[in-house]
Parts: structure tokens; C-alpha cells; sequence
């Protein structure tokens, strides 16, 4: 419930937090007939108009400083809405971010502030855009193919969910966007190779017969054998993945990447080796891992990452920020010194779009995180808005323009 305020101003906003929290929840899908009656009829009045210019960072975190003793519904409705949406904040030229407010580092304000834009924007919501039907075009999902040894295949969704499948003594379990294996007295038993696949709009995570996680990025693919009974632990890889390794300290893992081998025992890293980025790039988040490419190999340390270039050259970057290459998996894009052309093809894969270039200047650097759960014309305004350029629609093609 809103505490009772003397001072006119508190009143004012309060309700400012109420109302925020009510669109979280109305965004989240959760309103009550009551609760969508008292935001209307909230709407409705031209008073409203005044107080969400109020919704700037500086007036959110004093009304924080002002409220953070008060367990206000609102405020839960908000850190849901984050939880589900993850940091959303705009993505800038590094040339003008001056002192760019990184929500990260204020996460108390994080809620308040996601809020308030949908609040200062639901009236105006991408004009130009929806016009090109690009609200038509949805973010990435759960959605994979599973290609069994036999050549069959089966679609994976959600409304696969709690499925199971069982081929000899190999068990499969689909739930929750996730497929699982559990190769039972699989010593004896032929050794099958299965293939789980994203297309571009997909993702999809994977507990491997050891209790190894992947999670698979879009247009990506691990093959991988339906129980693990050799002196190694090998997938082959196209694509992204981030892996968390059971440790089998007598049993190494390794993922095979076009010519390129990754090896561990237990760690967490993610590699990156998408044809169109030119390079192969293997990043630990923890453990150790060892990178080996025709008679070159390095050892990797947490927070390194190993670039494998088109003409075979190896390297090791140290003290890498490791937060840009995971943020995949978290459910944003982040970008840190990014160029545009890099950000137009993760946007490519994840919305199954193609961009065209009508721009010939590409250079700049640019900085920030967006949601990946924004539908296209939501993610293009806040690009536009902030200067990264000027798009439009034809059709599936993603047109940037001069």
C-alpha cells in the first residue's frame, strides 16, 4: 500500500512509484481488473503528464534516498518486472557518453528507472516504426531442432514441455526451454550422435548424459554422443556456447571448433565462432581451459579470452571484461567498444533479420545493454534515440539508413 505523506510533493510521488509499478505489472501481465482501473483512470488525467517528466534518474534516486524504508507493493511489482527483463539502458556513441549512467552500478534504481521510460514512452510508443510492422517482429525463443542418430527429427519448443523420450537406454527430458539426457546403463550400449540446432530466432540450453550444461546462441549447433564412455568428453561446436563442466578430473572435456579444440576438466567459458565474425574466440570465466589450434595451444586464466583469426594466428587477451560475452546468456546484449556492423549481426541472428547498409560512414565505437526480450521496434527506438543511427523495415530486411 502508499504511505500516508503530509507534504503534498511526497504524495505526488508516491503515487509516481505507484503508478511505475503498475505498468511493471501490467507489462509483466499480472494486473488485476482493479489495478488496470485505477491505471487508466490514471492515464486518462492530463495531470499525469506533468509528473513523468519528473521520472529522470536524479528524481528517482531521490525518491528512493526519500522511501527506502517503505515496502511498498510497487516496489516488488518493479524488481519483478527486472528480473524478467533484465537491465535495459541506452546504447550511445562512446564519443558522447560523458558521464552515461550505467544502471549497473546503481541496481537499487535499475527498476524505477526501466520503469520509467515505459512510463514516459506508453503514449508514444515507436510511431514511426510500428508503421513498418516491426512490432510485428518478436524476439528470439526456446526453440531448437534435435537431429537423433537416425536422421530423425524433433522440434523443440514450449509446448514440448515435460515431454520424454527414451531410445534404448538413452532418456531425454524437454522442460523449460531445455532439453536433458540421462544415459542410463549406457557401458554396453552403442554410442549415438544427436545434434541439437538453433536457427537464427532461437535459442535453447542442454544437460549433456554427464550433467555438463550448454547453452546453445542462435543460428548455433553441438553435436554431441548420447553417453560419454571414452578416455575424453568431445562435442563438436558451430556457433556460441557457454558451457558449465561436471568435473571428471580422469575424463577430459573437450568442444571441437573447426579445426580448433577446447580442454577442461571443470570451468565455466564461453566460445564464440560464428563464420561471419572472422575470428574464434574461447573466453574463461572460470577454471582453466587449454586452447589448442594446429601446433599452437595457450593455457587460459579466468577473465582471458584466446582469438583464433581466419589465417590461424593464436592470441590471449588478459583482464578481459566478461560481462560483454556472457550477456547472451543472462538474456541482453551489451555492448562495450562496439562497432555497428558487430551489433547489426547480433540483432541479424537473434531477430531473424537481414540488414542492408544504405549508410557508407560505419565507423564509431558504441557502449551500453539492451534487453533481448524487446520486440525489434522497441530495441531500433532506443538505437535511434540515442544516435546510432536511422532505420526501417522492408519486410524481414533490417535497412540502415545514411
Amino acid at each position: 500500500m502508499i504511505p500516508s505523506f503530509t507534504n503534498p510533493d511526497e504524495q505526488q510521488s508516491a503515487v509516481l512509484i505507484r503508478m511505475a509499478g503498475l505498468i511493471a505489472r501490467e507489462r509483466l501481465g499480472e494486473l488485476t481488473d482493479a489495478e488496470r482501473e485505477e491505471l487508466n483512470a490514471w492515464l486518462v488525467n492530463d495531470e499525469h503528464r506533468v509528473w513523468k517528466d519528473r521520472l529522470t534518474p536524479e528524481h528517482i534516486s531521490r525518491l528512493l534516498e526519500t522511501y527506502q524504508s517503505y515496502e511498498m507493493e510497487a516496489e516488488a511489482s518493479l524488481v519483478a518486472f527486472h528480473d524478467k527483463h533484465f537491465r535495459t539502458a541506452a546504447v550511445v556513441p562512446i564519443q558522447r557518453r560523458r558521464r552515461m549512467i550505467w544502471w549497473a552500478a546503481a541496481a537499487v534504481a535499475v527498476p524505477l528507472v526501466i520503469a520509467g521510460v515505459w512510463l514516459s514512452g506508453r503514449n508514444k510508443m515507436l510511431p514511426v516504426l510500428a508503421k513498418n510492422d516491426t512490432a510485428a517482429i518478436q524476439p528470439g525463443r526456446n526453440t531448437a531442432t534435435l537431429t537423433l542418430g537416425n536422421g530423425s527429427h524433433i522440434t523443440l519448443d514450449t509446448g514440448m514441455a515435460g515431454q520424454v523420450v527414451q531410445k534404448g537406454s538413452v532418456l531425454a527430458r524437454y522442460e523449460g526451454g531445455k532439453v536433458a539426457y540421462d544415459a542410463r546403463n549406457s557401458a554396453d550400449k552403442a554410442i549415438e550422435y544427436n545434434t541439437l540446432a538453433t536457427a537464427r530466432g532461437g535459442q535453447y540450453q542442454l544437460v549433456l548424459p554427464d550433467g555438463t550444461k550448454v547453452w546453445l546462441n542462435a543460428a548455433s549447433s553441438i553435436r554431441y554422443p548420447t553417453a560419454f564412455n571414452g578416455k575424453e568428453r568431445k562435442v563438436q561446436l558451430t556457433g556460441e556456447g557457454y558451457f558449465e563442466v561436471m568435473d571428471r578430473k580422469d575424463q577430459p572435456f573437450v568442444v571441437g571448433v573447426d579445426g580448433m579444440n577446447v580442454k577442461v576438466l571443470g570451468t565455466e567459458f564461453d566460445v564464440m565462432a560464428y563464420p561471419e565474425e572472422g575470428s574464434k574466440k574461447t573466453t574463461l570465466v572460470q577454471g582453466a581451459v587449454k586452447v589448442e589450434n594446429g601446433n599452437e595451444e595457450r593455457v587460459l586464466k579466468p577473465d582471458e579470452q584466446s582469438v583464433v583469426t581466419k589465417d590461424g594466428g593464436l592470441t590471449v587477451a588478459t583482464g578481459v571484461d566478461i560481462e560483454p560475452v556472457i550477456a547472451w546468456k543472462l538474456g541482453f546484449f551489451q555492448f562495450k567498444h562496439t562497432d555497428l556492423k558487430t551489433i547489426m549481426r547480433q540483432i541479424e541472428r537473434w531477430y531473424d533479420v537481414d540488414v542492408v547498409y544504405r549508410r557508407e560512414d560505419l565507423s564509431g565505437e558504441y557502449g551500453g545493454r539492451i534487453s533481448r526480450k524487446l520486440n525489434l521496434s522497441e530495441l531500433i527506438s532506443l538505437l535511434e534515440g540515442n544516435g546510432v543511427g536511422h532505420f526501417k523495415m522492408d519486410g524481414r530486411k533490417l535497412i540502415v539508413l545514411p
